[in-house]
C-alpha cells in the first residue's frame, strides 16, 4: 500500500475523517500512481500519526480521502546523529539513511573540515521528508544547527550516551537506552575536535576493519545501534 504525506493543516488522521490531499500529494497519487476510486493508500502527519484511507475521487489534480483507520505508529529509540556536513549528494544520501535507520533527531555540525557550510534546514527537512513514506515512519527526525560540534555536545542533554566513531577503535555492544553517534567530515574530525567529544563522555566506537565514506558510516553506525 503506498503512503502519502498529509501534513496536520491539511486535517486530522480520525476516522470517519474526509480530507483533500495537498496539489502535489494528489498529482503523484492520481497520475503517477495512479489510484483509483475506492482503493486504499496510507497518510502520515510527519509528526507521528497514521492511517489507512481509502480515495474517494479526484478531479483537477484535487484528490478527496476518507479516513478509514488510525494506525499505531511504533516508537523509536531514541537516537542522535551529530552529522559533520558533507558535500551535495553525500549529504542527501546520509540523511534519507538516517532517517530509514531511525534516527530520531539530526544535528547538522559544522566540523572544522567540512568543505559544505551553513547547510539550510528547510532542505534537510525536504530530504527526510521525501524518505519517510518509502520507510514506513510516521514522524520526521527532529533536526537542530548548523553548529559547532562543541555546542552541539554540550546542547544534548547528559542521560544521551555519546559515541564518536573513530578508525581503530573498539566495537561497542548496541547502548541499552538513548544514545548519540557522531559521523565526522571526509577529512574526519580534527584532534581538537576528537578531545572535545571525550571529554564530554564520549565513548570511541569501531565501525570495522575498514575505513568508511561518512555516509556509509552513518549507516554503519546507526545499524550497530540498534536494539537486538
Amino acid at each position: 500500500m503506498r503512503r502519502f504525506l498529509c501534513p496536520p493543516a491539511q486535517g486530522a488522521l480520525v476516522a470517519g475523517a474526509r480530507l483533500q490531499l495537498d496539489p502535489a500529494a494528489s498529482r503523484h497519487l492520481l497520475r503517477v500512481v495512479g489510484l483509483r476510486p475506492g482503493e486504499r493508500l496510507g497518510l502520515f502527519d510527519g509528526q507521528g500519526r497514521a492511517a489507512t484511507a481509502r480515495l474517494l475521487h479526484g478531479e483537477a489534480d484535487v484528490a478527496h480521502v476518507e479516513i478509514e483507520e488510525e494506525e499505531a505508529a511504533p516508537p523509536l529509540p531514541e537516537r542522535h546523529l551529530l552529522l559533520a556536513q558533507l558535500k551535495g549528494p553525500a549529504q542527501e544520501l546520509a540523511l534519507r539513511m538516517a532517517t530509514e535507520l531511525g534516527a530520531t533527531h539530526i544535528w547538522a555540525i559544522e566540523a572544522q573540515r567540512s568543505v559544505a557550510k551553513g547547510d539550510r534546514l528547510d532542505r534537510m527537512e525536504r530530504v527526510c521528508a521525501g524518505t519517510l513514506a518509502q520507510c514506513g515512519r510516521a514522524a520526521a527526525p527532529v533536526l537542530r544547527g548548523p553548529m559547532r560540534l562543541i555546542d552541539a555536545l554540550d546542547a544534548i542533554p547528559a542521560h544521551i550516551e555519546r559515541r564518536i566513531c573513530l578508525p581503530g577503535a573498539e566495537p561497542l555492544p548496541a547502548p541499552a537506552g538513548p544514545a548519540a553517534a557522531l559521523i565526522g567530515p571526509e577529512g574526519g574530525w580534527t584532534p581538537s575536535e576528537v578531545q572535545a567529544a571525550l571529554d564530554r563522555g564520549a565513548q570511541p566506537m569501531s565501525l570495522g576493519p575498514t575505513v568508511l565514506r561518512a555516509e556509509t558510516a552513518v549507516a554503519a553506525a546507526l545499524a550497530r545501534m540498534l536494539p537486538s
